[in-house]
């Protein structure tokens, strides 16, 4: 998909770019794609849990456990990611309002569901550079509202890329990156889809490697509301969903699927997320609540967490779906 150049930095206001640093090998690595969904007062982003639990099994393989296939290693996951945060290990790229200008971000508290590997939808609250202020970043509202399957969204994220860490914190350093953007249509929710334990949008469009991450994004055309991708001035993008995975699997291909087709995660599951930041917690429905997380609609305002069952919490939203 062919953007303006005002276009496309509207795009990268929004995106963030997940990037690594192997301590061990010495080497640096994009990890995958994110997007701001706050600024104000904190820069807050959405990724794809498995964008980072994969950097962990990579740098920080875990011990081997007789009980692991039983009892699953979510605990052991969360500790070993939760270091390499504290470690600076994981960084996030953003880019601000002046043209061609990017920073490195620390992640100052990431936030996963209690097992990490079902649920492919993280939170990162980011530490904002030195020198800037909440106006130089823009967000994507998420959006629970319902959607019409018979109108199209879009697919964004960063197909490739590399990165050098500064000499010095906060100094400049290097970087390359190609934001790809697709257009298409979602197939509805696989409420059971094959190698996920959790419903998921079916996309008609494929993913490139890096693009995990991204957000799936709606069309909306509320009055008044900026340009973004569109030659209709009252048109903007939401993020209703989180780019996952290529729908590749032999198992997923003889439900139907292509192999040109990609699973997203409803931004529904951020909603089970419980953020701390600076001594304080609340679920994402709070802080959507407190406006510090951008959103779209009134649905969103109305979610509320409970528990489905001793080991699952569930979302329910207020207003339907439909």
């Amino acid at each position: 998909m062919l953007l303006s150049t005002q276009e496309a930095e509207a795009f990268l206001r929004r995106m963030v770019m997940v990037v690594g640093y192997d301590d061990r090998e010495g080497k640096s690595m994009v990890l995958g794609s994110g997007f701001l969904i706050g600024t104000q007062p904190d820069l807050i982003a959405l990724t794809a849990t498995h964008v980072l639990t994969e950097w962990a099994d990579k740098v920080r393989p875990p011990a081997p456990h007789a009980f692991s296939g039983l009892h699953g290693d979510g605990e052991d996951l969360r500790r070993r990611l939760d270091q390499l945060v504290q470690a600076n290990l994981i960084r996030v790229v953003v880019h601000s309002r002046s043209a061609g200008q990017y920073y490195l971000c620390k992640v100052g508290s990431l936030t996963v569901t209690a097992n990490p590997r079902e649920i492919d939808v993280s939170c990162m609250l980011l530490m904002a550079p030195k020198g800037t202020i909440a106006t130089d970043f823009d967000a994507f509202a998420v959006d629970v509202d319902p959607y019409s399957w018979d109108e199209p969204v879009l697919m964004a994220g960063f197909n490739s890329g590399s990165w050098r860490p500064p000499e010095y914190e906060d100094e400049a350093f290097h970087l390359e990156q190609s934001l790809k953007i697709r257009a298409g249509y979602c197939r509805g929710v696989t409420k059971d889809p094959p190698g996920f334990r959790c419903p998921m949008y079916h996309l008609n469009m494929p993913s490139l490697p890096g693009m995990s991450g991204g957000p799936v994004l709606a069309l909306r055309f509320p009055n008044g509301q900026p340009q973004i991708i569109s030659p209709h001035a009252q048109v903007h993008a939401t993020a209703i969903g989180i780019v996952s995975r290529d729908c590749i699997a032999p198992s997923v291909l003889l439900d139907g699927s292509d192999p040109d087709e990609t699973w997203g995660a409803p931004v529904e599951d951020a909603f089970l997320l419980r953020l701390g930041w600076k001594n304080t917690s609340g679920y994402f429905g709070d802080v959507v609540r407190d406006r510090r997380i951008k959103s779209y609609g009134r649905r969103a305002m109305t979610a509320s967490v409970f528990e489905q069952d001793e080991q699952h919490l569930a979302v329910r939203f207020a207003l339907p779906d439909t």
